[in-house]
């Protein structure tokens, strides 16, 4: 109970801090800009869900983000959708990551908004490796879509949801099988994931934005 509290408590000071922020006339017009830039229609037909949105919205979309619990069914929950507001609109990757602004005339300019959604993960993540992030653990163990078998089950359990995010392969049971280790065509990833998007007009040429880096395709 006294951990639940400490993290609504981080929780409450950070929403505190965004309304703070977003309370200044300069950062809710540039949010307004982005929005007024969202793409209407998504790659997939989609209507986008930010049309229209205010800044109330984004604050309240962040107070729900924090203790989201994913269940097997439920997809990944805030994170894609997020992705909606910036996807193609360099207006909303200006607001997340370049605008400079002060919450009063005592500070000095800064990346406020960025910043803020820094602290905003680290305290997300402290979430998710409590005790608090594992009410929906046992759905998670009895799906049979993940294979149990193929992972090592502590014998005290899972700490935290990131505990059993991050749990490792058994590899006594030969987990992961390369195909075909001779066959060149087979692309091999080093890690479980899952593609949200792509581009469907891929070419040996076209550039790949993965997080941070770009990527290309080799026809060496």
């Amino acid at each position: 109970m006294k951990e639940t509290k400490l993290k609504n408590h981080s929780l409450d000071a950070l929403i505190k801090e965004l309304k703070e922020i977003t309370s200044n006339p300069v950062v809710e017009a540039a949010f307004n800009d982005a929005i007024a830039n969202v793409k209407p229609i998504l790659w997939n037909g989609e209507p986008n869900p930010w049309k229209g949105k205010t800044i109330d919205y984004l604050i309240e979309y962040f107070k729900g983000w924090y203790a989201f619990l994913p269940t097997p069914t439920s997809g990944l929950g805030k994170i894609v959708p997020f992705t909606y507001f910036y996807y193609d609109n360099e207006s909303a990757f200006y607001f997340l990551n370049e605008l400079k602004s002060r919450k009063n005339n005592k500070l000095s300019y800064s990346l406020e908004i960025f910043d803020w959604t820094v602290r905003f993960i680290k305290t997300r993540g402290e979430f998710m490796d409590s005790k608090d992030s594992l009410k929906f653990i046992e759905q998670w163990l009895k799906d049979p879509a993940l294979n149990m078998q193929d992972f090592i089950v502590p014998k005290e359990g899972f700490k935290s949801f990131n505990d059993f995010f991050t749990r490792k392969l058994k590899m006594t049971v030969n987990p992961r099988p390369i195909s075909d280790p001779k066959d060149d065509s087979i692309l091999t990833a080093s890690a479980d994931s899952e593609l949200n998007f792509i581009d469907s007009e891929l070419t040996l040429n076209t550039p790949m934005n993965t997080k941070e880096d770009k990527l290309a395709w080799s026809t060496s």
